[in-house]
């Protein structure tokens, strides 16, 4: 199913459904012994679920601790040792019905950490006491539902289910995800010698309105400085973007997109100096992999999807513009750009973002790193 009528069949049922469905009766294990974590959508959004995953398995070493995902984003909990198995499906509506009946009983605990999409909620009100989000209609289903803080960092926003059940400490890092040595070897021989800065200028399918725009990338790409070598990363729906980026090019580049796997994609950021990117996967990854990674916003609040980590950098323009922050994930709100392509505020608040900044502040991180 494309990404659109995923969006508008869970937007249209699960919305119906999450609104008459009996509201649950179940209370919260103390000592639960089967916990599943629920994270359906987004290879960054995934991400930055591990450290509450983890938090959790530590409060409850003796847990059997799974994971529910789509195959688009399994490999992030890949090779995880605090996660004790994967389910990843697609996201078709018989495949989640036969996760539901095949899984009634098997867990005593559900935390959902997603944001958007009615189906996790639907899964977790049929499986096991539940905690998640009390931000929409769904909530109502969940067992004991927590109030989303969107003026602090999603790191801590997840962790806030967790300290439901034990008072945790604040996120101390990202936990990086699993490669195997052979992929990493392999990339590595793939890569350019030297310095290594990687391009993603790419966005999730559900809101290209994040990205800045591909001249900017150009003109930031032809004066960065030119001893370093540029890898331009993507996906096979990005690849279009990225070689009218190349095209425009003074200089010599590696374009990835679209050719790469998830874990291949780890490996090439693992092993580049920084990666510069809008808010999207490649940034979240950068971040957790302990690479200097400068992220550009708009639609979004770098106060919530930042970069995390002291040696990151975010920038922001979005307060030139009436309706940022118009993304709100958690509020069910992931528009285009709400001025329109005709006027003349379309992404204002990416065009904000002069090259001159993002160059200053490249420089600045990859003096940090000779």
């Amino acid at each position: 199913m494309s990404v659109p009528l995923i969006k508008a069949v869970d937007r249209i049922f699960g919305g119906i459904l999450v609104r008459i469905l009996p509201r649950p009766k179940t209370a919260i294990p103390k000592n639960p012994k089967a916990i599943l974590c629920i994270q359906l959508w987004g290879i960054g959004e995934t991400l930055l679920t591990l450290p509450a995953i983890e938090r959790l398995k530590k409060s409850f070493p003796k847990a059997k601790v799974d994971a529910l995902c789509t195959d688009r984003v399994k490999d992030v909990y890949g090779g995880q040792s605090f996660i004790h198995r994967i389910h990843a499906i697609r996201t078709e509506p018989f495949t989640i019905l036969g996760f539901i009946l095949k899984n009634q009983r098997a867990y005593d605990l559900v935390i959902d950490f997603e944001e958007y999409l009615n189906v996790s909620t639907l899964i977790a009100w049929s499986s096991a006491p539940s905690i998640g989000y009390a931000n929409q209609p769904r909530s109502r289903l969940y067992s004991r539902s927590i109030p989303y803080n969107d003026r602090q960092h999603i790191t801590e926003t997840h962790m806030d289910l967790i300290r439901v059940l034990k008072q945790q400490p604040r996120v101390g890092g990202l936990i990086a995800p699993k490669i195997e040595k052979s992929v990493e070897s392999k990339m590595r021989r793939r890569m350019p010698k030297g310095q290594t800065i990687v391009i993603a200028p790419g966005a999730a399918e559900s809101s290209k309105s994040r990205m800045w725009p591909s001249e900017r990338y150009v003109d930031l790409i032809n004066r960065l400085p030119k001893n370093g070598s540029i890898i331009l990363m993507g996906t096979h729906q990005e690849a279009s973007l990225v070689n009218t980026i190349q095209k425009g090019l003074k200089r010599k580049s590696t374009n990835l997109a679209g050719k790469l796997s998830v874990k291949e994609v780890f490996a090439v950021i693992k092993n580049a100096d920084l990666v510069i990117s809008n808010d999207s996967g490649a940034m979240h990854m950068g971040a957790a992999l302990g690479v200097p990674t400068i992220g550009l916003f708009g639609p979004n609040l770098p106060v919530r999807w930042a970069p995390f980590g002291a040696k990151n950098a975010s920038i922001y323009h979005g307060d030139c513009c009436k309706y940022s922050p118009c993304i709100n994930v958690h509020k069910g709100e992931v528009p285009e750009c709400l001025w329109g392509k005709a006027h003349e505020n379309y992404v204002m608040c990416m065009k904000a973002i002069s090259v001159d900044e993002v160059y200053a502040q490249a420089l600045l991180m990859l003096a940090r790193k000779i």
